[in-house]
């Protein structure tokens, strides 16, 4: 709906794009979720020509999806440039840096293997 109601690329369709891609993740569809995601990571990029909070959280979704993929250094790749965008467009306290590098943390841990 709101791709007929805004013409071509619009943060608003990019934020229902993003959200979409995140509910179908939950929904253990983690390939159509890589696409949605990165049709809302492309389409913040064109939006926003410089470092963005929406950018970034679009990075950390596609980390998480990567990592749901079995994708570890694509996600890290991934969640490395959400955290490294986030310091650059957020104050230093902001509470989503913090998240952004504990997510990070946590890809970059190796596996557990508790067999």
């Amino acid at each position: 709906m709101r791709q007929r109601l805004f013409d071509g690329d619009h943060p608003d369709i990019a934020r229902g794009i993003h959200r979409l891609a995140s509910v179908t993740l939950d929904l253990d569809r983690p390939d159509e979720a890589y696409e949605l995601c990165n049709d809302s990571l492309r389409m913040y990029r064109r939006l926003f020509d410089t470092d963005h909070p929406r950018t970034a959280g679009s990075l950390k979704l596609l980390a998480k999806i990567q990592a749901a993929q079995g994708s570890s250094d694509d996600a890290v790749r991934s969640a490395t440039e959400a955290v490294e965008m986030a310091r650059r467009c957020l104050p230093a306290d902001h509470p989503h840096i913090a998240q952004y590098e504990a997510d990070l943390k946590r890809l970059q841990e190796p596996p557990n293997d508790d067999s």
